[in-house]
């Protein structure tokens, strides 16, 4: 490709790249983001997110089909998460995937592969490979050491 078909189309993608501060400089409502969300709609975002992955944790934990059943694109549910938590929409599901698990785990004689078909797992392996790499330790080595009664010292 020459030179001059090179330039002319870098210069026609940065024509249609939108500067981050525009909605400022446009004269936007106070709380609007540059993302095309104000902090209200983001705000409302994130709930609705939240209260999806409080109701459906056990059925999915694929940011797409959250985003598609609440008319969201992932990477708008991902900002919103990003504004109010902190973190990933993934991330935020993991987390609450996560706690489920230790709870069950820590709390219940639940065999492994019954937490796992209750969270939706489509084995106790990839359950097993799934808390692993998010906790650095097994399920049964985490129920082991949640289970274990810490001994006042001086008693044997």
């Amino acid at each position: 490709m020459s030179r001059v078909r090179c330039r002319r189309r870098q210069s026609a993608r940065r024509a249609h790249r939108r500067p981050a501060t525009s909605a400022v400089r446009a004269g936007a409502p106070a709380g609007h983001q540059p993302g095309g969300l104000s902090s209200t709609d983001d705000s409302d975002t994130f709930r609705r997110f939240r209260e999806a992955v409080e109701r459906d944790f056990t059925k999915t934990r694929e940011v797409a089909d959250y985003a598609r059943n609440l008319g969201y694109s992932p990477r708008t549910l991902t900002r919103a998460t990003a504004s109010a938590v902190g973190t990933s929409a993934k991330g935020f599901i993991d987390e609450r995937v996560m706690l489920e698990a230790k709870r069950r785990l820590a709390h219940s004689d639940e065999p492994a592969v019954r937490i796992a078909a209750h969270l939706g797992f489509s084995s106790a392996t990839n359950f097993s490979k799934y808390f692993q790499s998010r906790a650095g330790q097994s399920p049964i080595q985490f129920r082991n050491a949640a289970r274990q009664v810490p001994r006042p010292q001086g008693e044997p």
